[in-house]
């Protein structure tokens, strides 16, 4: 390829798989055996290239993806058919048929929302799943964590054909490790509704949080079922034996 300009990037996927091998054995050891990693690629993996940085991660055991908006996990569906992806951010309506067919998660913040993707998941004969965000103190996307969010949980479990496949919130880490007591809303919410909904066969899986910052080794500790690194990927940021 001929360069129209003197400047190029160069990314060490040899490094990157090196990184994954490293969290996981922090995964290991610091939480529950059965804690998963979810890869965040977010913003085309952070500039590395989400089919390179995603193939490498995949085979070296990361099956899980989450990206940031719909136009990222086509290009990651197509690079990965089997593998699982998550959109973090806002789906806008006119894309639920197309992110059906595709079998991409959502990210979902609004019982409106909900109750779309449930009537055009009904009408292609297709279930989807779906990930439901709570604000617990960043003010971004989110249902708030109140007993009125537990009942429209409850609501949407029993809409049909859709699967609660997580409940999680978005976490700011500060100095210490402290999240002012996010962590402990989001359990409860999901102990709260998930108690409900188990008798209609859709109780959520586990209830996550992410941190805003902090990197991946801070979350290990207090991780439920999944950590979600991104940038700890990078391949700048090789862990030195």
């Amino acid at each position: 390829m001929r360069l129209s300009r003197p400047a190029w990037v160069e990314i060490d996927l040899d490094n990157i798989a090196h990184n994954v091998r490293s969290i996981r054995r922090l995964v290991r050891k610091d939480t529950r055996k059965d804690t998963e990693i979810m890869a965040v690629l977010k913003n085309d993996a952070y500039g590395h290239g989400i089919p390179e940085v995603a193939k490498t991660l995949y085979a070296n055991g990361v099956s899980r993806f989450a990206v940031a908006m719909y136009s990222e996990g086509v290009l990651l569906r197509r690079a990965l058919p089997e593998a699982s992806v998550l959109i973090l951010g806002y789906t806008p309506q006119y894309l639920y048929d197309e992110l059906i067919a595709e079998s991409i998660t959502p990210t979902v913040f609004t019982f409106e929302d909900a109750r779309s993707l449930s009537e055009r998941a009904l009408a292609l004969g297709r279930r989807i799943r779906i990930h439901l965000k709570i604000d617990t103190g960043m003010h971004r996307l989110g249902f708030p964590a109140d007993s009125e969010t537990v009942a429209l949980i409850k609501a949407i479990g029993l809409m049909p054909n859709i699967e609660i496949e997580r409940i999680f919130t978005d976490t700011q880490a500060y100095p210490g490790g402290g999240d002012s007591g996010a962590g402990r809303r989001i359990y409860q919410i999901h102990g709260q509704s998930g108690a409900s909904l188990s008798a209609g066969g859709n109780t959520p899986k586990g209830a996550e949080r992410e941190r805003n910052r902090g990197g991946h080794r801070a979350d290990c500790g207090d991780a439920r079922f999944r950590i979600h690194p991104g940038k700890r990927f990078d391949n700048d940021c090789r862990t030195r034996r």
